[in-house]
């Protein structure tokens, strides 16, 4: 696995009811009740990182408000289009999560990066993130946009990004469409990125865009990743303001009929972040994964308490979550046939380690086992 999870800072000042105290004051005011809300306050809990990417920045957190007043406005006036349109969208949509999660935990190791290198890596990043991310749900935006605008939701599928971007109709959303240094559109960036129009020297980058390549711009090696960044964080405010809309309204798109045959697949990455980021709230400190043959290990570290006992039995109710997200997975499905989770010490010493089997925890979570019948398939060692 990808240390991707070492990124999650870890507090142990930050009780839970706090953290449940800030996700309730920065996530309910997006949603139409309270109830609606506390349903989804597991997954907002994980949705607190990616909002901490924007948080910073007031320009970002007005744009992520104003993408979610748009979609919120086009459901008040047409709930029932509105509906079939994130249902229509909701697969495509929900891929970009697994494109933005395969771009960032294959991120390289940047300590030797020489200039140039940076450049190159750069644009690669640019090309990924607006082809396979933004792209899409940028577009079902864009359809939000204009019904608000005209009341009627278009049919773009022969419309390519650059026709969306540079509409004339499409206004006061200028951060999401052009960058901030150059005033260039967005899928400029990515052309200049997919075909490799630069040329990367010491101290700049010159770059070639427009219908014929004719416009040339020279910038520098910071200007760059300045843009770099601002991709990203505009793609956070959107995608953050369509995953709260979708969580708001799950429930009334899932009873839909034609959510049936839509198949949406769960990188076991994604889950196992929500995971480690939860047990980090409830005191435990993540220390790795690891794959010893056809066991998968977590270890942690021993609870701010310093009680062995207590810290392995709290740890060990993972064992049904972690065994679904491996199972959800299509490349770590029937690759393992256990879960262990060690607990440590801070000389990552293993003080104590529970061991199940991953086909008791599936049936626990499909109401075939009961507790009771899973925990005593739960192998306890405490050293």
């Amino acid at each position: 696995m990808i240390n991707i999870f070492n990124q999650l800072d870890y507090n142990d000042d930050y009780s839970v009811e706090k953290w449940n105290q800030l996700t309730k004051d920065i996530f309910l005011k997006y949603f139409t009740s309270e109830d609606i809300y506390l349903r989804n306050k597991e997954i907002l809990r994980s949705e607190l990182v990616n909002y901490m990417t924007i948080y910073y920045n007031n320009h970002y957190i007005k744009l992520l408000n104003d993408i979610h007043l748009i979609f919120s406005d086009s459901i008040q006036k047409n709930q029932k289009e509105s509906f079939e349109l994130l249902l229509n969208n909701f697969e495509k949509v929900s891929n970009t999560d697994d494109r933005y999660l395969s771009y960032f935990i294959s991120q390289p190791d940047v300590t030797d990066f020489t200039k140039k290198d940076f450049a190159v890596y750069y644009f690669k990043s640019i090309d990924e993130i607006i082809e396979g991310c933004y792209n899409p749900r940028f577009k079902l935006f864009y359809q939000f946009y204009k019904f608000n605008k005209n009341n009627i939701f278009e049919d773009i599928k022969n419309k390519s990004l650059g026709n969306l971007v540079t509409d004339k109709e499409f206004e006061n959303f200028d951060l999401l469409i052009k960058d901030p240094i150059f005033n260039i559109h967005i899928n400029q960036w990515r052309n200049i990125a997919s075909h490799k129009d630069y040329k990367v020297s010491k101290n700049n980058i010159e770059i070639r865009y427009g219908t014929k390549k004719d416009k040339i711009k020279t910038i520098t090696h910071d200007e760059l990743k300045k843009i770099t960044f601002w991709i990203r964080d505009i793609y956070a405010s959107l995608r953050l303001a369509e995953v709260l809309i979708h969580l708001n309204y799950m429930e009334d798109i899932m009873s839909l009929d034609e959510f049936k045959n839509i198949n949406i697949e769960q990188r076991s990455e994604a889950t196992l972040l929500h995971i480690i980021h939860n047990l980090q709230i409830v005191g435990f400190k993540f220390e790795s994964f690891y794959e010893n043959n056809t066991t998968f290990e977590l270890n942690l570290f021993i609870k701010n308490n310093n009680d062995i006992k207590e810290s392995i039995i709290h740890s060990s109710q993972m064992f049904s979550p972690l065994a679904c997200a491996l199972n959800d997975d299509e490349f770590q499905k029937d690759k393992f046939t256990d879960i262990k989770i060690n607990i440590l010490n801070d000389k990552k010493e293993t003080l104590a380690s529970a061991t199940v089997d991953i086909k008791s925890c599936l049936d626990f979570s499909n109401h075939k086992l009961s507790q009771k019948e899973l925990i005593y398939k739960i192998n306890f060692c405490i050293t």
